[in-house]
């Protein structure tokens, strides 16, 4: 997906300015409609106000659409990124159009848990820029939604996986996580303890309701199955480039063109058998995250107190 975690200073400066303006003027706008019927996730919303959209806005959010329609969430992603590089101020589109389609969709066929990944992306990069204008209330409520749709996105994602007949499809979690994780650890400590037992409760359960959404063949379709029949049809390798913090080098897969995968999945009465597991697991390391996250703080705390 696009990778808002690295865009450049520049850009997060442009955007900073950016959304102060729409923030001043009223704040970000919701263009598509509130359903029922979709679960609510309680800590995904904030609160905004409609500002005149403009028809470069519109056009931006239609164009949103027709990539999902035909592409996958992964060029969406790459989308995005380009946009607001060209533009800041479509980072209010993409949040608009990228809550519609996480939260607010209401086709099963569509819910797809990358999309709440894209959500949190959106809100973490917009928490950071109202942070540098210290207007610290929307950071706040920025951070702990980014955080909230972080964590939907992990318990949808492991649950798909769980339906792949490709087991090796689980491999995509981690450095699709881990990332986000280490740039959102702050924000375990906007919640306290029993809020954020309640908000697990709350994602698992949510999530819980979607059971009848559609497999989601993009994830299904990165195990290790799709990467051999990819090399086998033409495809070349590139060396992407080395980020702060990586250990060694990685390697990009390039498929030839026009190559697809169509992955398979188990049965639903077999997928439906591992969920209860797997929510409990989620439950369990998400606990452990937080206790982890509190432990390391009194220690900063108690390092600071004894230096003074």
């Amino acid at each position: 997906m696009g990778d808002l975690l690295k865009t450049s200073h520049k850009t997060k400066l442009l955007v900073v300015l950016a959304l102060t303006a729409l923030f001043a003027g009223a704040g970000f706008y919701i263009a598509g409609k509130i359903t029922k019927s979709t679960p609510r996730i309680s800590g995904l919303e904030h609160g905004s106000s409609p500002y005149q959209i403009s028809a470069e806005d519109r056009l931006f959010y239609q164009l949103l659409d027709e990539k999902a329609a035909s592409g996958t969430a992964a060029e969406v992603g790459e989308l995005v990124l380009k946009n607001i590089n060209e533009n800041p101020r479509r980072l209010a589109v993409a949040l608009d159009w990228a809550r519609d389609n996480s939260l607010f969709q209401d086709d099963p066929a569509k819910i797809n848990g990358l999309y709440f990944m894209l959500y949190s992306d959106l809100e973490y990069f917009a928490a950071q820029a109202f942070l540098e204008q210290k207007m610290t209330a929307r950071f706040i409520d920025m951070s702990k939604t980014a955080l909230a749709a972080l964590l939907t996105s992990e318990a949808l994602l492991a649950t798909d996986i769980a339906r792949c007949a490709d087991p090796s499809a689980r491999n995509i979690l981690v450095p699709l996580m881990a990332p986000r994780m280490e740039a959102l650890h702050y924000a375990y400590g906007l919640f306290d303890e029993q809020q954020m037992q309640a908000m697990t409760r709350t994602v698992l359960g949510g999530v819980s309701g979607m059971w009848n959404r559609a497999p989601n063949k993009e994830v299904c379709a990165s195990g290790h199955e799709s990467v051999i029949k990819a090399l086998e049809e033409g495809a070349t390798t590139a060396k992407a480039p080395k980020r702060r913090g990586d250990v060694g080098e990685i390697t990009i897969l390039i498929p030839p063109k026009d190559f697809s995968v169509k992955p398979e999945f188990i049965d639903d009465n077999a997928w439906m058998e591992k969920l209860a597991g797997i929510y409990q697991n989620l439950g369990r390391s998400w606990a452990q995250r937080y206790e982890d996250f509190v432990v390391a703080r009194s220690l900063r705390r108690a390092r600071v107190k004894n230096k003074n």
